[in-house]
């Protein structure tokens, strides 16, 4: 056998079981890899790159053709890499590229050129340093550069999985590798045909050691490890460098590259990026980085559920892995957060809709993604979620990147907020929105169940990820006595904002229908919290007669004390993704009532750990309430049922921990 030559099996699968398309060109059955086999051995052609001078030398070829590829590649690499340090050029020719690179800003430039006439003309013109043997014989320290750049030539390598585990090893977490490789799709056909073609003096197709498509190649960087792939049509080189028209002349090749670029464009929309037909990709990836950065945005850090978990998202994530940045417009805890927390504060993110302040809210969301760049996106509520969620998309669009968009509603909108035309278009606008977001994160099944009946995503795209409540405290004042309460009487409460959604009126409402129809209960009511409603509230109470029996504290801190000191805990919202209090009452072995609405059946089983009534029904919350005040078997079984539930231990974190939403 003769040693110069050698027999391959496919370097993405590994697997020798192929097709013949030419004479010494073989199909992968497997995954499509076209290559040579059998060929020249690596060390062959090594030896025979070594002593040629490379096509760059012509200017036509390293300056006329290429030189705005260059250009718009270190463009490229420019928005994908902030901080330019050091970049490793591959296959570099005479260093034109390296050169531009150091113009560019890099601090440091390396290139590697097998042909030794090339390399030396590198080293002695223009000042560079230039390695002459391939890049597995130089023993570059570890994760030492932070772009590596292939220029034509990975499709050249004998060995190019070798190769990129090589470069795999001597890139830095976070750095960029960045290829312009021929298109097989494209130099198959006319490879095919070439004797046809010749006859009329072209030589328009070439095929290497290997003939990678879009597929196969982002195989292949997949099997390296390799992650945020981005695949594009690239632009053709200018004019004919390579003589590949004899008789028409240069305009019919400029002419002809020119119009098979424009249809591999639209080839490429048309077909969602699926099918890439130009005579080169534009290839780039990335090395994972060890620290993740997220853009963590929300509307407003009100007192609520949702502004809890952004806090502990941002609070105990593992800063080994990830860095958070907090995105918000004001709110009651966007008070000195930049003690506390990385903040960007956008004034003009309010919850109510205005045109205006949204669009400048948009475009400074995206002037945060563009200066951060992030690896995730991460928003939370309607109108965040919203704005966000098409900044990154846009982001991703305009500047060739692929961060990941997670949205996190904490409970839908799409009734018990707004009239029914209003709702209708958040449902249409979460269900376009929704095709852009990568994952979708509710907090209990109920919310999620509900959002695809709407047709919010699809049922792969969900994960339920309860929200992280903070452990009680271990001691909880007795705040009976400060509110004057009597330690026979049984306190019926509830904690909310007082605003239409949350439902308080049905529940001073259900007040009146017990004060009326069982005016002998020695039982007294307390409603935490404050909102808009607050006077409709007091008037209901008012007109009932039961003043004397409730009392409404207003905004409280001490929120577990207060539920703690309830004997019935009430959740009469009309809409509810999950609902902390209710959580707060399960840790304390309160019996909950509540509405049959979006997530509260996820944590109340009924006539198990609670009771369920229908929204918006002031006497079936009535007699619920009524039922348990006179049944005092149910409650002590409710109460015990619902703490063994909410406390369970689940992979070795509570159910509902911080720990347990972290990880």
């Amino acid at each position: 056998m003769n040693p110069e030559i050698e027999f391959i099996k496919c370097i993405i699968c590994g697997v020798d079981d192929t097709i013949t398309v030419l004479p010494g060109i073989v199909k992968c059955k497997k995954c499509g890899l076209i290559y040579k086999n059998p060929r020249e051995s690596e060390k062959k052609e090594v030896q025979y790159f070594s002593k040629i001078d490379s096509a760059e030398h012509i200017e036509q070829v390293w300056n006329d053709s290429k030189i705005k590829l260059f250009q718009e590649g270190l463009k490229l690499i420019n928005n994908l890499l902030p901080e330019k340090r050091k970049l490793l050029d591959i296959g570099c020719g005479h260093g034109l590229f390296p050169k531009m690179a150091k113009e560019f800003g890099f601090k440091e430039v390396v290139g590697i050129e097998v042909s030794q006439i090339a390399a030396e003309f590198a080293r002695e013109n223009l000042g560079l340093t230039v390695y002459d043997k391939p890049i597995r014989e130089i023993n570059f320290p570890d994760e030492y550069f932070d772009c590596i750049t292939f220029w034509n030539v990975i499709d050249v390598l004998s060995y190019p999985d070798k190769d990129l585990e090589e470069t795999w090893r001597i890139i830095r977490p976070g750095g960029v590798i960045f290829f312009r490789v021929h298109n097989i799709v494209y130099q198959l056909p006319l490879k095919k045909k070439e004797k046809i073609f010749r006859m009329f003096g072209f030589s328009p197709a070439l095929l290497h050691n290997y003939g990678f498509s879009a597929d196969t190649f982002k195989r292949l960087l997949e099997k390296c490890n390799f992650t945020d792939i981005s695949i594009s049509n690239s632009k053709p080189t200018a004019g004919d460098p390579y003589k590949t028209s004899k008789y028409l002349g240069e305009w019919f090749v400029r002419l002809v590259k020119s119009s098979l670029y424009v249809l591999s464009e639209i080839i490429q929309v048309i077909s969602l990026d699926k099918l890439f037909i130009s005579s080169a990709l534009t290839v780039y990836a990335k090395k994972p980085s060890k620290i993740k950065k997220i853009l963590e945005i929300i509307t407003r850090l009100d007192m609520g559920g949702s502004s809890e978990v952004v806090l502990s998202i941002c609070k105990n994530s593992d800063k080994q892995k990830y860095e958070s940045i907090l995105v918000c417009g004001y709110g009651e805890k966007a008070e000195n957060l930049d003690k506390y927390y990385s903040t960007r504060i956008i004034p003009e993110l309010v919850r109510n809709i205005s045109p205006l302040e949204d669009l400048n809210a948009f475009f400074k969301i995206y002037g945060i993604i563009k200066k951060e760049q992030p690896d995730i996106i991460h928003t939370h509520s309607s109108k965040a979620g919203f704005l966000g969620r098409w900044a990154g998309w846009l982001y991703n669009i305009t500047q060739n990147k692929n961060v990941k968009i997670i949205h996190t509603p904490h409970g839908h909108v799409f009734y018990g907020y707004f009239g029914r035309f209003k709702s209708s278009i958040y449902v249409a606008l979460e269900r376009m929105t929704a095709k852009i977001t990568d994952r979708l994160v509710a907090i209990t099944e109920g919310e999620r169940d509900e959002s695809l009946n709407y047709g919010i995503g699809k049922i792969g795209q969900w994960d339920i990820i309860h929200g992280g409540v903070k452990s009680l405290p271990e001691k909880l004042s007795d705040v009976r006595e400060k509110l004057k309460i009597s330690k026979d009487d049984l306190i019926i409460g509830t904690v909310a904002r007082l605003e239409p959604v949350k439902g308080v009126k049905y529940f001073a409402e259900a007040i009146r229908v017990i004060d009326m129809k069982y005016p002998s209960l020695t039982c007294k009511f307390l409603i935490v919290g404050d909102g808009s409603e607050r006077k409709k509230i007091e008037a209901i109470i008012n007109k009932s007669g039961a003043k004397d029996k409730v009392i409404l504290t207003g905004m409280r801190d001490d929120v577990p004390d207060l539920i703690s000191a309830m004997d019935i805990y009430v959740q009469p919202s009309l809409n509810e993704g999950m609902g902390i209090t209710i959580v707060f009452a399960q840790f304390l072995g309160k019996p909950i009532i509540g509405t049959k609405v979006q997530g509260i059946p996820s944590l109340i089983k009924d006539r198990e750990r609670g009771l369920l009534v229908p929204p918006k029904n002031p006497q079936k919350l009535a007699e619920a309430i009524v039922e348990l005040v006179k049944n005092k078997e149910l409650r002590e079984k409710i109460a015990g049922n619902s703490k063994k539930w909410a406390t369970e231990s689940i992979n070795g974190y509570r159910r509902f921990s911080e720990e347990r939403m972290i990880h």
